[in-house]
């Protein structure tokens, strides 16, 4: 264990994902021991339920909603302009209707910070924007259309839980792994990190250093 390049300090899922991304091991971990499945997530309002991503469903509001945002997203499609935050992108994006109802206090919610004061440049894929036409071809087909986004399908363990991809790591890692020790110091000036642990069911600690770290 002398002079490693890299330490992680924690051996809970974000450490032993850090450990796990480190060896490189790409999607072998479970090797196709898992379950697929497909995201379902609803919304409550209007005493009824809207699938996940409310935008492109908006069928199931009652009529007088359902117009509200479909007139909502008419008048943005034709006034499209620049907006200067997160707040403005909604309404131009989205129209009155839509960020009305949901995407005003749903972010304001999410992200308990105004929004009016929130940048519009890290939205990206974390924000399902909207197509008129596919919107009004859900609402005249009475169509389901709930497959937006990153995280629409995700694995599962199929035998464990959760804690069965974290069990996983450790055959690949264990060599370099040490658990049950407590670190007691660290300095970034010469690269030192000291622990503690105990030494068998003795009173006393032993204390040893990792030299030379370059990244912690």
């Amino acid at each position: 264990m002398s002079e490693p390049r890299i330490i992680i300090i924690g051996a809970g899922p974000t450490g032993l994902g850090a450990a796990w991304r480190l060896q490189e091991l790409g999607e072998k971990l479970l090797n196709g021991d898992y379950l697929e499945h497909l995201r379902e997530s609803w919304i409550r309002i209007f005493d009824t339920w809207v699938p996940y991503p409310f935008q492109n469903n908006i069928r199931y509001l009652p009529r007088d909603k359902l117009y509200e945002c479909l007139a909502g997203l008419i008048d943005a499609d034709k006034h499209c302009r620049r907006p200067d935050n997160f707040h403005d992108w909604m309404f131009s994006v989205f129209g009155s209707g839509i960020s009305k109802y949901f995407m005003e206090p749903y972010n304001q919610k999410v992200w308990a910070y105004p929004l009016r004061e929130m940048s519009q440049d890290w939205i990206a894929e974390r924000v399902s924007v909207v197509d008129v036409k596919r919107i009004l071809k859900n609402v005249i087909h009475e169509r389901d259309d709930t497959g937006w986004g990153p995280n629409n399908k995700f694995i599962f363990p199929l035998r464990g839980g959760i804690g069965e991809i974290f069990r996983r790591f450790v055959p690949y890692i264990k060599e370099h792994l040490f658990l049950e020790k407590e670190v007691t110091s660290i300095n970034p000036g010469n690269k030192t990190v000291r622990f503690q642990y105990e030494v068998g069911n003795m009173d006393h600690s032993t204390m040893q250093g990792i030299e030379a770290v370059d990244r912690i």
